[in-house]
């Protein structure tokens, strides 16, 4: 969920239950990360197996902040049960079927008691259909105790690599990052995975920046992302690169003006599709940028159990 200027939100959010974390709680929260990879279903190839040469000239793609599957709900453990849960699942899997490629922020694995306790990527997947094999699962925040994990993740046709994962807080020479630094963030990360598609490889980047406006968070964060991309670019100036995420600002904002700054990566034509709040549409903070992609037919789509509307559309390659 996001916080913005459509107006505030009441009751036990993530950042007022983090926030309100002290004393020897947080040191409970300094291993905070949970797994990080990718899940082959139904006797898939790995990707390492998997070799290609066919020539495959379009994917069909989506991004969506699922906000747990839960809808627009201002309490943070406000409880689902699992069949509720997996008929929600149900209905997303009805939506995206179809699609190659889907990134995913916020949804609960399966240590989250408020969601069912599902791994929600994996279901999903599931219900889409057999071509939906790999997986990837990013549990940027899991609790010491079996109550909550959450995090983002992806569901592909095409095989998937785990490359990176950067956890916003944490310098390049950490383990695992100050747990002040890291709760300031929310734990949130940004991860890179390649994606097989024929003989091409997608370098695809997910994230989910700070939703506080009242400090540099932002900043900080699209600093870190914009390095990354940048070295990627660095090592191999003809990558396909793919960044989709909920970054919480408007397209003309200093945050994404940033992340184009160095020519790099461009906005998706028609980007300002306003997807938040999903009932009311006022801001748009959802973004689709690519570097050596063509994007087309790019629009919102609707899901009941989310707060933000969905984006959908087409990547041609060169």
């Amino acid at each position: 969920m996001s916080s913005n200027n459509s107006g505030q939100k009441k009751g036990l959010t993530r950042r007022n239950l983090l926030q309100g974390i002290g004393g020897t709680a947080l040191i409970g929260l300094t291993s905070c990360l949970g797994s990080f990879k990718v899940i082959n279903l139904n006797g898939s190839p790995d990707y390492q197996e998997y070799n290609s040469s066919e020539e495959v000239r379009e994917l069909d793609f989506a991004f969506l902040n699922a906000a747990d599957l839960r809808g627009d709900c201002s309490n943070l453990f406000n409880r689902i049960t699992k069949t509720e849960a997996l008929a929600h699942a149900n209905k997303l899997a009805e939506i995206l079927r179809g699609v190659d490629l889907v990134c995913l922020t916020e949804v609960d694995y399966k240590d989250s008691i408020k969601t069912g306790k599902l791994n929600q990527p994996e279901v999903i997947a599931k219900f889409m259909g057999s071509e939906y094999n790999y997986v990837v699962f990013d549990e940027f925040m899991k609790f010491p105790i079996p109550v909550w994990t959450t995090g983002n993740g992806m569901i592909s046709k095409h095989p998937l690599k785990a490359v990176f994962r950067h956890p916003y807080g944490q310098e390049a020479n950490e383990e695992s990052g100050s747990v002040i630094n890291r709760l300031s963030h929310l734990y949130k990360d940004f991860i890179h995975v390649e994606a097989k598609v024929g003989k091409r490889i997608v370098n695809t980047l997910v994230t989910h920046l700070s939703d506080n406006p009242r400090n540099n968070l932002r900043t900080t964060e699209i600093n870190d992302l914009l390095s990354y991309i940048t070295k990627l670019y660095e090592q191999n100036p003809n990558r396909h690169i793919l960044v989709a995420g909920d970054f919480n600002c408007a397209p003309d904002s200093e945050i994404i003006q940033t992340l184009t700054s160095n020519g790099i990566l461009s906005l998706a034509p028609d980007s300002g599709l306003k997807t938040y709040p999903s009932d009311k549409p006022l801001s748009s903070i959802d973004h689709i940028l690519t570097h050596n992609i063509e994007v087309s037919e790019l629009r919102t789509f609707y899901y009941p159990y989310s707060d933000h509307l969905g984006l959908r559309c087409r990547l041609k390659f060169p």
